[in-house]
């Protein structure tokens, strides 16, 4: 399973957080498909953000509370003029 891939990350240097992202990644589009009633759909992009005051300041995370849970998803709402949609 990819969160496997991201188990213990806080613990570990820059390039093996580099080596899990992109492992879990290529395990999310090759292994997984996200489903919707009859619809199914592949994974083509993923991004992942990862913020650690010792080895990995990512300034584009948002630190928002709900990061904070592992194994959710957190999707970020922009505030368009356009409907948000999952």
């Amino acid at each position: 399973m990819f969160y496997e891939y991201l188990k213990k990350i806080h613990s570990a240097d820059f390039n093996e957080i580099h080596s899990r992202m992109h492992n879990a990644a290529i395990s999310l589009m090759q292994e997984y498909h996200l489903q919707i009633n009859n619809d199914t759909y592949d994974i083509t992009d993923i991004e992942f953000y990862y913020f650690n005051t010792t080895t990995h300041k990512d300034p584009y995370t948002h630190l928002h509370c709900m990061q904070l849970e592992n194994g959710k998803w957190y999707v970020h709402k922009y505030k368009t003029d356009r409907p948000e949609s999952l």
